[in-house]
């Protein structure tokens, strides 16, 4: 049995890492660069070096299902890259903008879900400020006629 080892070991530090759909990639954000990037390494880790797929800044990346496409956030852009796997070294599309991304400021991690097919995202979005209020209302059963009774 072999001892331990880190899968990624990126200067300046990496997280936020997801694996590929197919197992043999891992996109993770660090900021290596000076900025924080998405990247791709291979798993196992090899010779293949880490690729950015970032060109201006991001963070949190998502696979689509079949692992044809790669999401992530670049501000408050949802950007798209085309990703293809099936070569020894990946093919990286040219990132493109979605659309802006209806992103909670105090949330800072996890602030959206793609679905497989990629077509459907679900974003953690602010409240408005009244709905930020709770109101319990105790012994509401006290408040209750009965019917027919005035």
């Amino acid at each position: 049995m072999s001892s331990p080892r880190p899968l990624l070991n990126a200067p300046g530090g990496c997280d936020q890492a997801r694996v590929s759909p197919d197992g043999r990639w891992i996109a993770y954000r660090s900021v290596e660069s000076g900025r924080m990037e998405v990247y791709l390494q291979s798993l196992p880790p090899s010779d293949a070096g880490r690729l950015q797929v970032s060109t201006g800044g991001g963070l949190e990346p998502r696979w689509r299902g079949d692992g044809k496409e790669l999401f992530y956030l670049e501000g408050s852009n949802l950007m798209a890259t085309p990703v293809d796997l099936g070569q020894p070294v990946p093919r990286i599309g040219t990132p493109t903008r979605l659309f802006v991304a209806p992103l909670d400021p105090v949330q800072r991690r996890n602030r959206y879900v793609v679905t497989k097919d990629g077509k459907r995202f679900l974003f953690v979005t602010p409240l408005s400020p009244s709905a930020r209020t709770l109101q319990v209302i105790v012994n509401w059963t006290a408040r209750l006629t009965p019917a027919g009774a005035q």
